[in-house]
């Protein structure tokens, strides 16, 4: 089954996440079917950041995919 998750991105301590649809067996940094955006938390006076494909998680939620906690 598929789940949509995040995938750590980015330097030690400076945190980037990918938002993806993957097979939940694989491991968080494995390959992922599909990169449906990305998520950056807030960073010293940089404010967080989310950019997400709506129609392609909006398809993969249609088609049973489990978002995780």
């Amino acid at each position: 089954s598929v789940a949509i998750r995040m995938q750590r991105i980015g330097k030690k301590h400076e945190p980037v996440f990918r938002i993806v649809a993957m097979d939940k067996k694989r491991p968080r940094n494995g390959a992922y079917l599909e990169l449906l955006g990305h998520f950056r938390p807030q960073f010293c006076d940089l404010p967080a950041e989310l950019r997400l494909d709506a129609a392609l998680v909006r398809r993969y939620l249609a088609n049973g995919a489990i978002p995780s906690d």
